[in-house]
């Protein structure tokens, strides 16, 4: 939506662990807001939201779901992708399950 400029459907609406952040489309009120302020955005995988699932909590001692953890994987693991020095990162959300924060855990062994 954000590189054509007019709000499209998500091709893939379920399927990631990071599905508190996975929506059908952006919002009519939101999307103007995003288009007018928001930066490109960067895609992480499945895997890289796990890793920094680990490392907030290892690192930080904060409990984050993986889509809580999406800009912290893009920190940590697209740095390259990202202009300038300084990076802000906002986790969020502590609703992940035992199985799923193991996982994440198992990533860093």
């Amino acid at each position: 939506s954000l590189d054509s400029g007019r709000i499209e459907r998500n091709a893939a609406p379920s399927g990631s662990i990071c599905d508190a952040i996975v929506t059908p489309q952006p919002g009519e009120l939101t999307f103007p807001i995003l288009s007018r302020l928001a930066g490109p955005g960067l895609v992480v995988s499945d895997e890289e939201a796990l890793r920094a699932v680990a490392q907030a909590f290892l690192r930080l001692k904060v409990v984050a779901e993986p889509g809580g953890a999406v800009a912290l994987a893009a920190a940590l693991y697209r740095a390259d992708q990202i202009d300038g020095e300084d990076v802000i990162v906002v986790l969020s959300g502590g609703n992940i399950d035992p199985a799923m924060f193991a996982r994440a855990l198992e990533t860093l062994t």
